[in-house]
């Protein structure tokens, strides 16, 4: 949305009339300082009668209170003459004030009447009104009801207050954020040596991409399976993770998502346990045929059920459609594989509403989503079930916009120019990641087990091994308590920080402070050898500057690993680019790996990049040449005090990179356990300050903290950040009497901490750093759009200050690049334009 669509939220008007109020009540406390003095003098030589009225009076020029006359009177009275003209400005600027005040209220009323009408126009139209339809029924249907009452100029009642701050932060959203969110941002695919350059933003480049909700589909095939339907569905296959050993076999059993019910189980293989693992060792079967299989004495056909049952419940087999998990249309494959009847009538159901959702109208969506729940609820009811997750019905749709128009601003001598700033910046971030810690704990505990030279067989005990501890013990070897080599990366850490700390000292008002990239070198050299720079890093970055000069950079998020951002993006409609990714990745690294676990969620669905692919416990990749967790060796890598995974079909190492773009702090425990095999680090805008903060310790602070931008040449890795806590600036403007005195508080509050006057904001509860993982050690909240001039945008600041806890933080940044840029003619963008650009060390350029 371009962000001039969004100007009418501002009240330019009553700004500038509350500014005139504030310069006259500057004005007033100097005259009231000068009265007070007098007044106080005056008050011994009055008569008794006129002693207190002075005292009063005294009093309300103090407070700035509109003095009644008989004050006036008694001050006229006992002032000299300089002090009578002083007190008679100050009387008249109090009296102008409340015409002001008056002129004011008016001003806004009219100015947020123009708001609401424009909100409520962008609310009913694309892109706001997609993303709407798509966050939920409740939503949908509490945005109409302000949309109603918008148009009709009538007052807005207090309980569609809630749904005025949602919709603002939205529309903003849809301007300034290019994170992914449905229709508010449009994706494409470039190669860097593109000359093409358009406006993506333009109908004719959008092209929407429409997923029906993956956890909806994983819960209907799990119910329908498990049904009195479900015994003549599907195939029946062995756990990928079965191992036969001493007669008995080995599996292991994850729980349903995000839970920590996993286990390792032993069963004796004898009987029908041993038939049934032979037989479906050649490959899967049908129930039927798998029964049939196994018919002969001394089974009876009823026993051999049970028994088949319970091998099902063991988790030694599995009871699956057969579908592989990263299949974009999921509903058609499922509707493709399972017998013709009525469930296969809802999922081929389900799947026209998926192709016609992108290309339908918004009343023609509505219906669309309406059917979607009516197919959902009709197939709960012919199954016997309960009703789905709240999760999976609350969006029964996703949607992404893919753009062909070229970015609009696009110039790649800027990041030609800076390559050597992200090359310090790959040798730098390594020391920050968390995750670093853990991998050399692991390292560590591994050579315990096995020896320096030795050699684990099986992935999955090493894992087992980890589990053996107490959770205590494993807490200490996962973050490397102890270890030499993580003490003098946090002493390294330290060093840092405190050299951060020096030049902010100096320099306490500079803007910006730019890290010497020779210092920084020196720097980097020292970092021990357990802390490998990375090979690869995808960088989320925005120009700032214009168009008649070299722009300059500003890092929003930085992620690790070839193509680790780029997977989440690429479908069945960008072909070209899924097969030059794929390219791309196999010249840079033949051995990467990838891991097939979707998990319910969209965003983990994306086509195969890698040479290599794992298949995680439970999943279908549908890849003949997948390997099983099983097929994995650990070994220990001295020189850099890491552990690699060793393919055991060829002796050779892999690069372990999964592509899911879910960070892996909600999966589950054995997941999470793989990513340290990985380069998985993420960090987002503000971790370098969130370290620092964290780096002073705790420090009762009632002040601004005030943080300078940092560069790298001309890459801005940090921005200009005031910090606060919560706590000093809630009651300044929560409880305001009306939206008036609320923009007058939120003024002279900014004015008085020398605050920008548009910035970004957000919310942080404690003082973790933040770092490694996105969310892992500290809760951050998403950042909003703020303007000061803004009565419904300090609403939204007002709403996230009352629902924070006593020890949260206000962290406001600069706007960079400026807002402004989008609006001036000739702007190279007209919103905000984010482009993923990954950097590779290994490659020759």
């Amino acid at each position: 949305m371009p962000f001039q669509a969004l100007m009418e939220m501002v009240n330019e008007s009553t700004a500038g009339t509350l500014a005139a109020v504030r310069a006259a009540r500057e004005r007033r406390g100097e005259l009231a300082g000068e009265l007070s003095q007098a007044l106080y003098e005056a008050v011994p030589t009055a008569p008794v009668a006129d002693r207190r009225r002075l005292l009063r009076l005294r009093r309300d020029l103090a407070n700035d209170r509109v003095v009644a006359p008989a004050l006036l009177a008694a001050g006229d009275m006992h002032l000299a003459e300089k002090q009578r003209l002083a007190l008679a400005e100050w009387s008249l600027s109090r009296h102008r004030e409340e015409v002001l005040l008056t002129v004011a209220r008016r001003r806004l009323a009219e100015e947020l009447d123009r708001a609401r009408r424009r909100l409520a126009a962008l609310a009913s139209e694309p892109p706001l009104a997609q993303g709407i339809q798509l966050s939920g029924d409740v939503l949908a249907r509490r945005v109409a009801e302000f949309v109603a009452c918008a148009e009709s100029g009538q007052a807005l009642p207090k309980k569609l207050r809630g749904v005025e701050h949602t919709l603002v932060s939205l529309a903003h959203r849809c301007a300034l954020k290019p994170s992914p969110y449905g229709a508010f941002t449009t994706v494409g695919f470039w190669p860097l040596d593109t000359a093409k350059v358009g406006d993506a933003s333009e109908p004719s480049h959008r092209r929407p991409v429409v997923y029906l909700n993956r956890m909806l589909l994983d819960w209907m095939t799990g119910v329908l399976l498990g049904s009195r339907h479900g015994g003549g569905l599907g195939v029946i296959r062995l756990n990928n993770t079965l191992r036969v050993s001493d007669e008995e076999l080995e599996v292991y059993t994850a729980g349903p998502v995000r839970c920590e019910q996993e286990r390792f189980r032993r069963i004796p293989l004898a009987g029908a346990t041993a038939m049934a693992v032979s037989v479906l060792r050649q490959g899967p079967l049908t129930r039927a045929e798998l029964l049939a299989a196994l018919d002969r004495a001394p089974y009876r056909p009823a026993d051999l059920g049970r028994e088949l049952d319970e091998l099902l419940r063991l988790g030694v087999c599995e009871h699956v459609l057969g579908t592989p998990d990263e299949q974009p249309e999921y509903a058609a494959s499922l509707a493709a594989v399972l017998p013709d009847g009525p469930f296969t009538r809802v999922f081929a159901s389900l799947t026209a509403v998926e192709r016609a959702f992108g290309k339908a109208s918004l009343a023609e969506r509505e219906q669309l989503l309406t059917r979607t729940r009516q197919l959902v609820s009709d197939f709960g009811a012919r199954v016997g079930s309960g009703p789905p997750p709240r999760d999976a019905l609350r969006t029964v749709l996703y949607e992404d916009m893919r753009g062909d128009g070229g970015p609009q601003w696009w110039r790649p001598d800027a990041l030609t120019a800076n390559g050597e700033a992200f090359a310090l910046l790959q040798r730098l971030l390594p020391l920050f990641d968390n995750t670093a810690f853990a991998q050399t704990g692991l390292y560590r505990f591994f050579v315990e087990q096995y020896g320096e030279s030795g050699e684990c067989r099986d992935v999955l005990e090493l894992y087992r091994a980890l589990l053996r501890l107490s959770p205590e013990e494993r807490a200490r070897v996962l973050q490397g308590a102890e270890d030499p080599e993580v003490s003098r990366c946090h002493r390294m850490r330290a060093r840092f920080t405190a050299a951060l700390d020096r030049r902010i000292a100096a320099a306490p008002d500079a803007p910006c402070l730019e890290l010497d990239a020779h210092w920084l070198g020196e720097f980097v050299g020292a970092l021990p050898s357990c802390l490998p720079p990375w090979l690869s890093a995808t960088y989320l970055v925005q120009f700032h500057g214009t168009r008649r000069e070299r722009p300059g950079l500003v890092v929003n998020e930085v992620r690790s690993g070839k193509s680790a951002f780029y997977a989440r993006f690429l479908d069945s409609g960008a072909r070209l680019s899924t097969v030059r990714q794929r390219n791309a990745v196999a010249e840079a690294d033949p051995r990467q790996t990838d891991v097939t676990a979707v998990f319910g969620e969209n965003y983990n669905v994306h086509p195969r990049l890698t040479p290599f692919v794992v298949e995680y416990p439970g999943a279908t990749s549908g890849y003949a040449d997948a390997l099983s967790l099983r097929d994995l060796a650990v070994r220990a890598d001295g020189e850099n005090r890491r552990l690699k995974l060793v393919c055991r079909r060829d002796g050779v190492p892999l690069s372990l990179m999964p592509l899911n773009a879910g960070q892996p702090v909600g999966a589950p425990e054995l997941y999470r356990f793989l990513h340290l095999f990985a380069p998985s680090a993420a960090y987002r805008t503000g971790w370098l300050w969130q370290l620092y903060v964290a780096s002073r310790g705790r420090r009762e602070r009632e002040g601004v903290l005030r943080l300078p931008r940092i560069s790298l040449g001309e890459v801005v890795i940090e921005r200009r950040t005031w910090r606060l806590p919560v706590k000093a600036v809630a009651g300044l403007l929560i409880g305001a009497r009306d939206r008036v005195e609320l923009l007058l508080a939120a003024a002279s509050w900014r004015e008085a901490n020398a605050l920008p006057r548009r910035c970004f904001f957000r919310m942080e509860d404690g003082l973790g750093p933040g770092t490694g993982s996105l969310g892992r050690t500290a809760r951050s909240y998403k950042p909003h759009y703020l303007d000061f001039d803004s009565a419904l945008l300090l609403e939204v600041l007002c709403r996230s200050l009352a629902a924070g806890p006593a020890e949260t933080e206000l962290v406001l940044q600069e706007c960079l690049p400026d807002v402004d840029s989008y609006t001036r003619p000739g702007a190279p963008s007209s919103a905000a334009e984010e482009l993923a650009v990954e950097y590779s060390l290994d490659l020759p350029t």
